[in-house]
């Protein structure tokens, strides 16, 4: 069993021998420097027992007359490996015998001495001892340095190598083994050098730095390089080399530490990479672009050259990514991102900037006519349906074009002014590409001062409902109005929800605003009633709601609320709802309208025949009214496709049992067609243009009278 030993433990001697041979030693041993810690034992089977359990740094053997103690002593340690095969044993003779005391040396005594000495012998006999045991110590901690040290090599998770002066390996631990494939002392006597792949291609040995350092003697670290392993692959590596010296100051060798940095690497790639990069779509991101495009910008100054700025926005990818789920939308981007990349040029830059914005940057064209080809083939790469969730799914794009430098001077002011021009041309009608001109600026700003100021308009008492008059195309008389929401800007004047509603829509503010229209129409509701100026069954009122608040949960509940509180005859009340807001969520809506309808309300289309007319959806929704759009009534009587459509729309709502309403009546020629084909009501500024709800309780109180009249002159 191996006792380790503690240096910072004082040294013990073991004495074998006679207690009157051995004790005179104890106490000279205890005492002076290094101090020893003694042990007697009087036989070898005693002293090897305390050896098995005890560390000693000298053994001192007192031999009787005609006793082979040490020659039984130094045969056992010879032959057991586990007690220390190094450790110095003095033999004290009882008369000196050269041919013995050779013996004993060859056997592995360390030295030995006469038992009959003065005290001047034994003092320098004492001091002999001392010297014994520090070598010995000396020589036990070098070896346990070099243990922990080969502990450390074995253990270490970077690769170390040893080499000589020429570069040759003549050391490697497992972890380098390891990591160049190599099986154990195959690295040894292999040049280094042919281990590496230098990052600057040159595999000459002379022409490396690291040879530089090599022959120098300079430290070195690199983290460009690879290393090579024995079987034929490569990996990335960081690794230093510490040059060595002797004592004359000459190179002598070096060691090499390294590391695998594949992994590293590749995340450092990653990171750069997604640093100009989106990670969804691969595409360039905002930074690259941005940066791209001063860059040509710098350039298209000295050469004169020109260049524009593309910003592709999809329509109604909000309603995919509620409706389908972000996964949909996501691959949607992706396969879009692949469309528009192939019809680009490949000198053109195209970036994802965010959510559904791309951005292209175009140089080199040579006319406006050039980015209207592009413009095109960009949007024409989007009607092939997309695939999402076994669905197809029709998507447009609306694009915006700025060129440099009639547009703007910079990044800001170009992606600015393309932005704007992208949606010109979606509230233009969509799928369709728009080029900047200055005086849209005017409209941005105009844009702008909307966003800041319509979340105070309610607080500020500015917006207000206009009534615009319905008519039965058989009495003539006034039976009902749509209620139009205006706002009185105290800049701008009075504003059409055409230049505010979508604004409302994006900043969330269209349902508080949506809840104030409701509660407004039936108080103006209710004070007609209570004036006399209206029946229930006679008169409604249209209240136009949008698709955010039919997928508002509390749209049933507030209006509910507000009947209650107001006690306002629900059957006033009709919800108009255009055809492309009910198809957004069907089922969703299908539960709104219902909800409505049983809490007394009605409902009617608005804009039918522009959206998604089906038959199926006039039998699931709880529809009562259907509302011919403006853009059929336009042409009639004078277009015959026209004229066709609103017969047919009229004997379709016939045989269903709705009412009609025809809107955006502004002739007679018009009216008179409508009267023939048997249309229940008009509106139109031919009868009347939208108007404060004072003139239309002029109105009103005239076709009172009007029926009054009639009633009497029956009479």
């Amino acid at each position: 069993m191996a006792v380790i030993l503690s240096t910072t433990e004082s040294p013990r001697v073991l004495l074998i021998g006679p207690v009157d041979l051995a004790q005179p030693w104890m106490e000279p041993l205890s005492g002076g420097s290094p101090e020893l810690v003694p042990t007697s034992k009087t036989s070898v089977k005693a002293a090897l027992a305390e050896m098995e359990k005890l560390q000693f740094s000298l053994v001192l053997i007192f031999e009787e007359t005609n006793k082979k103690t040490s020659e039984d002593f130094l045969g056992f340690i010879s032959r057991n490996s586990y007690v220390d095969q190094d450790i110095p044993v003095i033999v004290s003779m009882v008369a000196h015998d050269s041919n013995r005391v050779a013996a004993l040396l060859k056997l592995g005594a360390y030295d030995c001495i006469l038992q009959e000495v003065d005290e001047g012998q034994k003092q320098h006999a004492l001091n002999i001892f001392r010297q014994t045991v520090e070598e010995y110590q000396t020589k036990l901690e070098n070896a346990q340095l070099s243990a922990l040290n080969q502990v450390i090599l074995d253990t270490a998770g970077e690769g170390i190598l040893g080499t000589n002066s020429a570069g040759e390996i003549i050391f490697a631990n497992p972890s380098a083994e390891r990591l160049l494939q190599a099986e154990p002392g195959e690295l040894k006597g292999r040049d280094v050098n042919k281990l590496i792949i230098y990052g600057d291609g040159d595999e000459e040995w002379q022409k490396t730095p690291l040879v530089n350092a090599y022959l120098h003697g300079h430290h070195y670290r690199e983290d460009k390089d690879k290393f090579k392993t024995l079987k034929g692959g490569s990996f990335d590596a960081a690794y230093t080399v510490t040059i060595l010296r002797d004592s004359r100051e000459r190179l002598s060798g070096a060691v090499f530490v390294f590391s695998d940095i594949t992994e590293r690497k590749k995340s450092e790639a990653r990171l750069t990479f997604y640093s100009h990069h989106d990670p969804l779509t691969g595409l360039k991101n905002r930074l690259y672009f941005q940066d791209k495009v001063s860059y040509v910008i710098d350039q298209a100054k000295r050469l004169e050259s020109n260049l524009a700025v593309m910003f592709l926005d999809l329509d109604r990818f909000k309603w995919i990514n509620d409706t389908m789920g972000h996964d949909a939308g996501d691959a949607l981007l992706v396969e879009m991102a692949h469309r528009v990349k192939r019809a680009v040029r490949s000198s053109d830059v195209l970036a994802r900037l965010g959510g559904d914005e791309f951005a292209i940057l175009v140089s080199g064209y040579k006319t406006p006519e050039d980015l209207s080809i592009l413009a095109k083939k960009i949007l024409s790469t989007l009607e092939k349906p997309f695939s999402l969730k076994q669905n197809e799914v029709n998507v447009t794009g609306s694009v915006g074009i700025a060129t440099y430098p009639d547009c703007g001077s910079n990044v800001v002011s170009l992606l600015k002014a393309a932005d704007v021009a992208m949606y010109r041309a979606k509230h233009g009608g969509r799928n369709n590409y728009h080029f900047y001109s200055k005086n849209m600026h005017e409209q941005v700003q105009r844009t702008a001062e909307i966003q800041t100021t319509l979340s105070k308009a309610m607080d500020n008492g500015e917006l207000l409902l206009y009534y615009q008059p319905q008519f039965d195309t058989k009495s003539e008389l006034l039976i009902g109005v749509e209620s139009l929401l205006r706002w009185n800007h105290p800049k701008m004047g009075l504003l059409s929800p055409l230049e505010f509603i979508g604004i409302a829509e994006e900043s969330g503010l269209i349902n508080p605003i949506g809840d104030w229209v409701l509660r407004t129409a039936c108080q103006q509701a209710d004070s007609w009633l209570k004036k006399g100026l209206i029946r229930p069954t006679e008169f409604s009122l249209a209240v136009n709601v949008s698709i955010k608040q039919l997928r508002n949960d509390t749209l049933c509940n507030t209006v509910e609320t507000l009947l209650a509180e107001l006690d306002v005859d629900p059957s006033l009340l009709e919800i108009e709802i255009t055809e492309h807001a009910m198809v957004e969520d069907i089922e969703r809506s299908v539960e709104t309208l219902k909800s409505l309808h049983s809490l007394g309300l009605r409902v009617s289309v608005d804009d039918f025949g522009t959206g998604y007319s089906s038959l199926q959806y006039l039998q699931i929704f709880p529809i009562q009214t259907l509302k011919i759009d403006r853009c059929f009534i336009d042409r009639i009587p004078f277009d015959e496709n026209n004229c066709t459509i609103v017969k047919a729309t009229i004997a379709l709502a016939k045989a269903l049992k709705l009412n009609v309403v025809a809107e955006g009546v502004e002739t007679a020629e018009q009216l008179e067609f409508l009267k023939g084909v048997d249309c229940d009501i008009v509106q139109g500024y031919y009868l009347g243009r939208p108007m404060p709800a004072e003139k239309i309780e002029v109105l009103l109180r005239d076709h009172l009278l009007k029926k009054v009249n009639a009633t009497g002159s029956q009479q």
